[in-house]
Formats: C-alpha cells, structure tokens, sequence
C-alpha cells in the first residue's frame, strides 16, 4: 500500500467507479432505457453528478433529507422511491418543488396521495408520483391483486389537481437473494406481468404512463429486456460488493469502495486491526472479505476491532484492505470517503446525505 492514508478509512477508486457509472450506462443506452441510479448507496453529489455527467437521468433518493441534499448540489431532477407521509416532510417536498426542482414520489395507497393533494393545494403547485407496485418483495408497492386499493388510488389520482400521475415503479429487492439467473429472471417476469396487468388497469381507467422505472443491481440487465420498462434505477453498481460478486453480477475487480485498516496487535495465531463493525458491517451474518491478503479471513469483530486468522499473518502497522458483503450500509457509517486514483489520493469525499432523519 504506497497510500499515506490514516487508518481506518473508507477508501473509493476513481478509476474503478468512474468504470463502474459507464458501464451501467452503456447497458441503459443500448437497451433504450433511461438511467435514474439510486443515490442512497453512496450519498455523495459528487458521484451523482458524475453519473448525471455521464447521461443518467436523474437520481433516485430514499429519504426527503437525501433528495434535499441532492437538491442543494444542482441535482434538479430526483424521485424519491418511497412512500412519503408526514407533513413536515411533505411540505419540504413542496418547498424544494418551489425552488425549481423537479421531486416525484413514490405512492401505494389513497392515503399518501390525499396528504400530497392536501398540502399542495397550500402551495399551489403539484408533485408528480410513480404508483408503487409490489413485485414480489412484500415490502411497499400495491399489490397487483388488491382490487380495493387499486380502485381507490385511481379515484383519488383523478380527483386530485395537485397530484400528477406520471408513471408506475417497482422494487424487486428480492431477487437479490436469488442466485440462479434463470429464477431470478423468472422472477423479474412475474414483477413485469403484475406492473403490466397493473397498467392495463390504469389505462383503461384513463391513466396513461409516461414512465415504468423499476430494478436494481442484480436484475438491472434483466429488466432492461422488457418492452414497457423505460427507467431502470439500480444504486450498488457504482461501487459493487461481495454479494454481487456471488451472484455474478460482476467480478472482484470492479468493486471500487473498500475500507482500509492495519494491524495495531499480533499474536501467534492472529492480527487485530483497527477497524470493527462499527466501520465496516457485518451483513446476514457474513463478514468482511480480506481482499488485499487473500489467504487471510475474519475469526472475529467487534465495535473497534477486526481479528483475522491465516498465514502468513502481516507485521504490525502493515495496510489491510476490507470489502464489505453489503456495501451501502457501510457508507453510511462514514463522515467522508478518501477518493484515490492509480495509488495516489485525490481528495476527501463528504458523505454529505449520510444519517438524515427527515
């Protein structure tokens, strides 16, 4: 490690990143498709704008407070791909929509579309929504066999001024967990068959979709097969991690975000580094991979340390790099990231939506 970084840090490749943003474009080109990434697996406008400056759409936020950050860094069009209600978060929605930004939102239910139309009647000014359709996480969405609910969205979509219908999203997180490609296609046509029955039902009702914006990492491909689909909003891409790896999503070259620590205590059978899970998660139970000792593995963590086992074991103060199985949350652990390119350190990133609570 030629790096003069203090450790531990969280550490982003330029070089692996700015790869990482044009590939998933180049699919999104070839495929038709518009790219809107999810902003939430990195937090960070300078990334987003790099996405954007490479030919993305726009962003996906999760939370009110990201898509203000975003908002505040000259990121003018951003949906927030989830359910919204509350009126204080509402009404920063309706003050950022003042400002000139283009906001939509996500709405599964009659209910969040009452509370938009309410307080954007008080602002004289409307907030467009994707529908949220369930295919097949059991999270948020409409069901595609919820007739009742399906019934009153439309009702309230037609008799709201301040409510725009755009479009349908959904979030197939779920197939994440599906390593075969064959189910996890399979998987990715019974979601597109419920957002197509769904949009029939719209339609004939007089609701006509602009924009079908669904995916992630994992089925991004996948999704970008169908015919109806014109959005895809995958987030993980832009750094990778060990999970995407297993699946085949990628190899270990392209995952670009790592944390960097060093050995601080040796024993005859191990290291301890100087880094715990509360730099760098423990995701479903599986522990960070050691990718820059490869025969080395993690026996244990702890809040401030990380024991590894294996041999040879590296001296004191010597550099160990970590991936995480799950990356996203480990970003979010961080005050700032050190960007570095070709061995060399560029800059310190601000992790500037990180820990928002609005």
């Amino acid at each position: 490690m030629k790096m003069n970084i203090e450790t531990p840090a969280l550490v982003i490749d330029y070089g692996k990143t700015i790869r990482n943003i044009k590939e998933m474009q180049a699919l999104a080109n070839k495929s038709g498709k518009r790219l809107r990434p999810h902003a939430k697996t990195h937090k960070i406008p300078y990334l987003a704008h790099l996405q954007i400056n490479e030919g993305a759409v726009g962003i996906c936020a999760q939370k009110v407070s990201e898509a203000e950050v975003f908002a505040k860094s000259g990121i003018n069009d951003i949906l927030i791909s989830n359910e919204v209600l509350g009126e204080k978060k509402i009404r920063k929605i309706f003050e950022l929509i003042n400002l000139g930004n283009k906001i939509s939102v996500a709405v599964d239910s009659h209910i969040g579309i009452r509370e938009l139309e309410t307080i954007g009647k008080e602002y004289s000014n409307y907030v467009e929504v994707l529908v949220d359709v369930d295919v097949g996480m059991n999270r948020c969405g409409v069901n595609v066999n919820d007739n009742n609910s399906l019934e009153k969205i439309v009702d309230s979509l037609k008799n709201s001024p301040h409510v725009l219908f755009k479009g349908f999203m959904g979030y197939d997180g779920h197939t994440a967990n599906i390593k075969d490609l064959k189910l996890r296609a399979e998987a990715v046509e019974k979601g597109y068959q419920d957002i197509l029955k769904i949009k029939r039902l719209f339609e004939k009702k007089g609701l006509h979709a602009d924009i079908v914006s669904v995916g992630g990492t994992p089925s991004a491909s996948l999704w970008a097969l169908k015919e109806e689909i014109n959005e895809l909003q995958p987030g993980t891409y832009v750094f990778y991690d060990i999970h995407q790896v297993e699946l085949g999503v990628t190899d270990i070259d392209h995952i670009s975000a790592y944390v960097l620590s060093q050995v601080i205590s040796r024993a005859e059978d191990r290291v301890v580094l100087d880094v715990g899970y509360k730099g760098i998660t423990i995701e479903q139970g599986i522990y960070p991979t050691v990718v820059s000792h490869k025969w080395l593995a993690v026996k244990s963590m702890s809040e401030e340390h990380t024991v590894l086992k294996g041999s040879p074991l590296p001296d004191y103060e010597e550099k160990v790099q970590l991936i995480p199985y799950h990356v996203c949350p480990t970003i979010d652990l961080w005050d700032e990231a050190i960007l570095v390119n070709n061995d060399k350190v560029i800059t310190s990133l601000k992790i500037e939506a990180r820990g928002k609570k609005l």
